[in-house]
């Protein structure tokens, strides 16, 4: 299933939309590439390239945090390091069993957690980091 970005996942915040787009392109290159039943290397590809992407993401939101003196620093953090481990245990399966399905759960993991993160969690910081001149 593709994701099509909608005008309701912008926060206003250019830098950090650009980056949702970013993941959101990834995501469904990785969909497209189990679409096509693509080797196992073509998946493992993008779901490599979609952790260290979504690691850059959540680094460049950490720093604003802190930059901007965020209030729910605490709890977003919690949210980002859940999503890691997350993505690291996905990872894992897939290298233990070279299963579809893993990708397949992997996916509407990521889909999921993407979209809630966006509408929900990440509008909280929005007047913050634009109060602090976020771009």
């Amino acid at each position: 299933m593709q994701i099509a970005w909608k005008d309701e996942y912008d926060l206003g915040i250019a830098s950090i939309d650009d980056q949702h787009r970013k993941i959101i392109d990834i995501i469904n290159s990785l969909a497209k590439s189990m679409e096509r039943d693509d080797s196992s290397e073509d998946v493992a590809r993008a779901v490599k390239e979609m952790r260290r992407y979504a690691e850059d993401h959540l680094l460049y939101e950490e720093r604003l945090f802190d930059e901007c003196g965020y209030s729910g620093t605490d709890d977003h953090r919690r949210e980002h390091d859940t999503f890691r481990e997350t993505i690291e245990e996905f990872c894992e399966r897939a290298k233990a069993h070279n299963n579809p399905i893993v990708a397949i759960e992997l996916l509407g993991y990521l889909e999921e957690w993407l979209l809630e993160h966006i509408l929900v969690s990440d509008r909280k910081y929005v007047e913050t980091f634009k109060s602090c001149g976020v771009r």
